[in-house]
């Protein structure tokens, strides 16, 4: 089980070449089980195929899991990744695989523009990483600035011809992330998939304010 050193593999990933590290939650599970929570891949795969020429935002992604998966099903995938050591194997996944329709952004997205200090995971879940303050588990030091951008001026920048699908997987940030794409989301009407844990719950007055942050 992860936790246990670090042991780097290579996997195959719906056809992709995968190198995964097996002292991480994610990586250990694509390696022995195919892919990180498969049941919540496959019924993206299946609402992609309904949009073809489909264009993807992936807010926090990590080493890559969703970029890949989406670079397969999408004409284009746009990857916010700002922490520096898992942006470095999620590039290494898109030359690995010879992916030309992916970005990769070194920014994370939020209602703000600049930058604001990030809490970086434990080794053990490299994912869990987060500009929210983690006041539930432990953090391996102070926090370090990194850059962010205001979500719908920078997507507007980007002048996207269509947007399919959002996934935002931020470890309690989802608040400010859904604040700044407000009028991105509005516009484009784009599938949606939002990790919410607990420390999304804390984040927000209620569940009326999730509503009211939606389209």
């Amino acid at each position: 089980r992860p936790g246990g050193g670090s042991f780097e593999v290579e996997a195959s990933f719906y056809g992709l070449r995968y190198r995964a590290d097996l002292n991480d939650l994610i990586d250990w599970s694509i390696y022995f089980h195919g892919a990180y929570e498969k049941p919540e891949l496959t019924l993206l795969g299946e609402l992609l195929a309904q949009r073809p020429g489909a264009v993807a935002v992936d807010v926090g992604a990590s080493a890559g899991q969703h970029t890949l998966f989406f670079s397969r099903l999408c004409d284009h995938v746009h990857a916010f990744e700002p922490y520096e050591p898992l942006r470095r194997r999620l590039e290494d996944h898109v030359a690995l695989n010879s992916l030309d329709n992916v970005t990769i952004h070194p920014v994370g997205i939020a209602d703000v523009e600049g930058e604001l200090d990030f809490y970086e995971p434990l080794q053990s879940n490299v994912c869990e990483g987060s500009f929210a303050r983690p006041f539930t588990r432990p953090v391996p030091g102070p926090p370090s600035p990194l850059p962010v951008v205001h979500g719908d001026t920078f997507l507007d920048s980007l002048d996207l011809p269509r947007l399919d699908l959002v996934k935002i997987d931020v470890e309690g940030f989802e608040r400010n992330v859904l604040i700044g794409l407000r009028e991105t989301l509005r516009r484009h009407r784009p599938l949606m998939l939002l990790e919410f844990t607990r420390y999304t719950r804390m984040s927000l007055r209620d569940r009326g304010e999730l509503f009211e942050l939606l389209p």
